[in-house]
């Protein structure tokens, strides 16, 4: 059986703990198989996954996404109060 490997950068602000629980929930969810899920070599920022057929790749790089920044920040850091 043929794999296929991916490398997704991982954004700026998600860390590395909160980015592979969300690609781990992503797969999980949609029952999709990985042979590797890993941190990616030569200092690149993100991982490198590799997937069981063509069709679990194809459709995670063509359905998966990151949250927008804001989405994860909230109120935090605007100096406003919720109420405000």
């Amino acid at each position: 059986m043929a794999t296929t490997t991916v490398f997704l950068p991982k954004p700026e602000h998600i860390t590395y703990g909160e980015a592979m629980s969300r690609v781990r929930m992503w797969l999980d969810y949609r029952k999709v198989q990985t042979s590797t899920f890993k941190l990616a070599p030569d200092g690149r920022a993100g991982f490198e996954i590799t997937f069981q057929s063509q069709e679990g790749a194809s459709r995670f790089t063509n359905e998966f996404t990151w949250p927008p920044p804001q989405a994860l920040s909230g109120t935090q850091g605007t100096g406003k109060s919720p109420s405000a």
